[in-house]
């Protein structure tokens, strides 16, 4: 019984986080603007939709 329950957990945090993830990414492209995420040393970790849909290298040159 303890396992279903972890089981069911789980799945209920996972779909937490792709509702969260969702959402965060409707924010972002709803946007309009090319939104990126670097780590500290300028790594490009992400970029929105709209990024996708432009010339980023344009813009980081």
């Amino acid at each position: 019984m303890n396992n279903l329950k972890l089981h069911l957990n789980e799945r209920d945090a996972d779909w937490q986080l792709r509702e969260a993830d969702d959402r965060h990414r409707s924010i972002l492209n709803a946007l309009g603007a090319i939104v990126v995420r670097c780590d500290g040393n300028g790594l490009v970790l992400s970029v929105n939709d709209v990024g996708h849909t432009t010339q980023l290298c344009a813009f980081l040159s």
